[in-house]
């Protein structure tokens, strides 16, 4: 018995189209099995007696019987390449490969990877990737991974660029479409030799510091404001700032029992996800102004609940990330208003909470290698 797959066309004329054609079948056949697969391209009778005769004259046909040809090579290059042959990975594979049938395309993984994130309650990551989604489809409405390629994917960045987005949203976009590449390769959809991203940089945001000057922090630290709304959000960005850089949303999912006494013990919650074997733990000492905030902004009630009373344990993921984007953007409209009442140039936010962290350990002579793990830990 032969053990190398062999591949045929197939006139199928048991299916006729509302133009009187029949479809091509690509026809596969290994150890037994044979198994037929859509071309893309479809013929008249009376058009496949001429393309497979001896003389062929008609143009048209010229360029369909060579069209058609390319597929059986392409479909022979991907046979050799499966070993062991298998017509599940062929199948997808040959399917991403050919105009005529696209199977599984970019879309319906992104799809896929966005279900996964919101049963996993990975809501924020989720939107993410809708939203590149949305952009790419906005650009090119059916996407096949053999069509991500490098020069797709310059085009696409000009593109986008044209419409005025920006370097760094376009960067975040088209990582997650190589997030979505990587799993369609895992998946045995695309072959990993056709990666696009080898021969193509993805723009990245510009490096502009953030952090503010020793100044400007003592200012923040020392400010009473006058109203409790513009209080309670400097107290968050005291908090932050002294907790190495913690984010709005980690403080929201803060627990007493993270307290264990003058040491404060979280996970990021953005590196939950990133290995397998769990991300690294942050510890941060529970300063006099730490415990002070604590006690006036926390929770009452201890044990199990959050210390900070911006989320509660009856919302769902959606209502949480819902919750902690409008407690953020309220925080930051009265941080604006601190900020300009203090005479400090650009914005106070919780990422110059984070990179002022970690500017502040560099100018008390912190080793480079403590400050490099510590903000890596905290960047987004």
């Amino acid at each position: 018995m032969d053990m190398n797959p062999t591949v045929n066309f197939i006139f199928d004329t048991r299916f006729q189209k509302k133009d009187k054609t029949h479809p091509v079948k690509l026809s596969v056949y290994y150890q037994g099995t044979k198994k037929l697969y859509n071309s893309g391209f479809s013929f008249t009778e009376a058009q496949w007696q001429k393309l497979n005769g001896e003389k062929l004259r008609d143009e048209f046909l010229k360029r369909k019987k060579a069209s058609l040809y390319d597929v059986k090579s392409k479909a022979e290059g991907l046979v050799e390449k499966i070993t062991p042959f298998s017509f599940d990975i062929f199948g997808k594979r040959f399917a991403n490969s050919t105009v005529g049938n696209r199977g599984l395309d970019v879309y319906q993984l992104f799809d896929e990877q966005i279900r996964e994130l919101r049963a996993d309650d990975r809501i924020g990551s989720a939107i993410a990737y809708e939203t590149a989604k949305k952009s790419l489809q906005n650009y090119k409405k059916v996407l096949s991974f053999i069509e991500v390629s490098p020069s797709f994917l310059k085009n696409y960045e000009r593109a986008q660029l044209k419409q005025g987005l920006s370097s760094t949203t376009i960067g975040i976009y088209l990582r997650q479409l190589r997030a979505i590449y990587n799993r369609a390769i895992e998946q045995n959809i695309i072959e990993e030799d056709l990666y696009p991203f080898k021969s193509y940089t993805i723009p990245s945001s510009k490096n502009i510091k953030k952090a503010l000057s020793s100044l400007d922090i003592q200012k923040l630290l020392k400010y009473n404001p006058a109203t409790e709304g513009a209080s309670k959000a400097l107290d968050y960005w005291k908090f932050s700032y002294l907790v190495y850089g913690i984010n709005i949303s980690d403080i929201a999912r803060l627990k007493y029992e993270n307290i264990n006494g003058d040491i404060i013990t979280f996970y990021r919650g953005k590196t939950k996800y990133t290995t397998r074997s769990g991300s690294k733990p942050i510890k941060a000492a529970i300063t006099p102004m730490v415990r002070s905030i604590i006690d006036k902004r926390g929770n009452t009630k201890m044990g199990d609940n959050y210390i900070f009373p911006i989320l509660s344990t009856e919302m769902s993921a959606s209502e949480e990330k819902k919750r902690i984007k409008n407690f953020n953007r309220n925080i930051s409209k009265r941080l604006k208003v601190i900020a300009k009442n203090l005479e400090i140039e650009g914005s106070i936010t919780n990422l110059t909470a984070r990179h002022s962290f970690a500017t502040t350990l560099k100018r008390k002579g912190v080793s480079i290698e403590f400050t490099s793990e510590a903000f890596r830990t905290l960047k987004s």
